[in-house]
């Protein structure tokens, strides 16, 4: 999945992945480009939410991600600014 850089499908340190056990997708904490990016099971690029900043939805540096598999809830630990993002999937981003 993906190759450096910033465009969609593109990572700069990616560290964080888990699969959402529900959809089957991978998402994945791309940390350089300070966003979290979304694939289906074949990995293809589906989606992806975040930029960089320390308002809502932003990140600095996000470092790990998981699936809540009860509420299906991603939740993002962004290290850089030392905070647990909690994102509801059916919802949207």
């Amino acid at each position: 999945i993906g190759s450096y850089g910033s465009g969609n499908g593109q990572f700069s340190n990616p560290y964080g992945i888990c699969v959402d056990l529900q959809s089957n997708n991978i998402i994945i904490a791309d940390s350089g480009n300070n966003r979290i990016q979304i694939f289906d099971s074949n990995g293809n690029y589906t989606k992806q939410f975040g930029s960089q900043g320390s308002g809502n939805s932003q990140f600095t540096t996000p470092r790990g991600v998981c699936v809540y598999p009860q509420s299906n809830n991603i939740i993002v630990a962004d290290s850089g600014n030392n905070i647990f993002f909690f994102f509801l999937q059916n919802k949207g981003f």
